[in-house]
C-alpha cells in the first residue's frame, strides 16, 4: 500500500481460487484507523471475486482485530494455542 510513493503498509493473501489465507496485514502505525486497511481488505477480495473461502489467524489479545475482522463478516472458528501465552484465533468467512 502506497500513499504519495511512501510504503504505509503491507498485505499478504495466498491461496486459490476457491480459498483464500490472509497472511499478515500490516499498517504503519501512523496510517492506522484511518480507513486504510478496509480498503486494503476490500481490494483483496475484489481481485479474487471467485474465492468461497476467505481464512485468517490473528492473535486472542487483539481485540481491535477480532472486531475489524467481525466487520467484514469473518467468524471466529477455531483457537490455536501456540505457546503458554500466545493463542491465535482462526477467522473464516464463507461466500455463497
Amino acid at each position: 500500500m502506497l500513499e504519495k510513493k511512501t510504503i504505509i503498509g503491507a498485505i499478504d493473501v495466498r491461496g486459490n481460487d476457491e480459498r483464500m489465507h490472509i497472511d499478515k496485514v500490516f499498517i504503519s502505525p501512523s496510517n492506522q484507523s484511518k480507513g486504510v486497511c478496509t480498503a486494503a481488505i476490500q481490494f483483496v477480495e475484489s481481485h479474487f471475486p471467485n474465492t468461497k473461502l476467505w481464512t485468517l489467524y490473528t492473535p486472542h489479545l487483539s481485540f481491535r482485530n477480532h472486531y475489524f475482522y467481525e466487520k467484514f463478516g469473518d467468524q471466529k472458528t477455531k483457537e490455536v494455542q501456540l505457546t503458554q501465552k500466545l493463542i491465535l484465533f482462526k477467522y473464516e468467512k464463507r461466500i455463497e
